[in-house]
């Protein structure tokens, strides 16, 4: 995703708390790292959930305050039901993907469905971000 088109020179904003890792995202120029998760949330329009499903419960309990109807939320999170995640965030924008293995090194294939609140303007959006990942500006 962080090469795709779509993203128009915008950086992709990354939460983590692992230190490790948020130096490592912050050493490439695609992407905006931060460790305080409410600095992240309150910025973004689209909202990318990368995590195992274990850790959601809680990560959900702590996003629900701080996002607003108005983002998309996108599950990457295996066996997470659309209903689910609108439950716990109290959300309804939701766009549940479901990639497989070979998409870690771009040759994979990633299917998704929404809920009925994603409009066809956001569903086109991740649809261009998911399909033309590899996709960069000359």
């Amino acid at each position: 995703m962080a090469d795709s088109v779509y993203l128009d020179r915008r950086k992709l904003m990354i939460q983590d708390i692992g230190e490790d890792t948020l130096a490592k995202i912050s050493s490439d120029t695609r992407f905006e790292a931060f460790k305080d998760i409410k600095k992240c949330l309150s910025s973004a329009d689209n909202v990318i959930i990368a995590v195992k499903p274990y850790h959601c419960e809680e990560l959900f309990a702590k996003m629900k305050p701080m996002v607003n109807s108005n983002q998309l939320i996108v599950s990457l999170v295996a066996g997470l039901k659309i209903e689910t995640i609108q439950e716990q965030l109290g959300i309804n924008k939701i766009v549940r993907t479901i990639p497989n293995l070979p998409a870690k090194v771009g040759k994979g294939i990633t299917s998704f469905t929404e809920s009925d609140e994603v409009s066809r303007v956001e569903l086109r959006m991740v649809r261009n971000l998911l399909i033309n990942q590899r996709l960069k500006k000359s």
